[in-house]
């Protein structure tokens, strides 16, 4: 199967399979994601609202094993800076994906080190409402059992424990 496009509205024509789905406004890109299936992801997605809003005008599929998923998003996302995704809010570069390789991540390993040294009072309800990140994965990185988090969402919450701007 090859990349396909859609008309946005005709998400049914999507197919129930994996793979990334970039949605468009005319030439202007405004959100990459990927699924294991993606009609069933683009139907009932969570910003719907915010592509009619971009005046939405279509989606693009193209397909990709599960095991990619996760790499082919990231470069996606790096290569055409949707409006949408958190990466593109907040400026990231191809740079960040160093962060994560074969051995681990350093980052991961020392932004879950500031999470567990932080002061008692900080509460992970307090994280998760001043850095925009879901209660459930600040849970689940500060018991180390997370094994590949996003790499935003670390650099997130790297930003906001230790107080400083990466600079990647």
């Amino acid at each position: 199967m090859s990349k396909f496009t859609v008309r946005y509205g005709d998400e049914n024509q999507l197919p129930a399979a994996s793979g990334l789905y970039i949605v468009y406004s005319g030439a202007t890109c405004l959100y990459v994601g990927s699924s294991k299936n993606v009609r069933r992801r683009v139907v009932k997605h969570n910003k719907k609202a915010d592509f009619a809003a971009n005046n939405a005008t279509h989606i693009d599929f193209a397909p990709v094993t599960e095991a990619q998923l996760s790499d082919r998003e990231n470069e996606a996302v790096y290569k055409l800076r949707p409006l949408l995704n958190t990466y593109a809010k907040r400026g990231k570069t191809p740079a960040t994906a160093r962060h994560t390789d074969a051995q681990g991540s350093k980052l991961r390993d020392v932004t879950l080190q500031l999470l567990n040294s932080r002061r008692r009072t900080l509460t992970l309800t307090q994280i998760a409402d001043e850095t925009g990140l879901g209660l459930g994965f600040i849970s689940t990185f500060s018991t180390g059992k997370t094994s590949n988090p996003g790499v935003c969402s670390v650099e997130t919450l790297y930003e906001y424990l230790s107080g400083k701007k990466l600079d990647v």
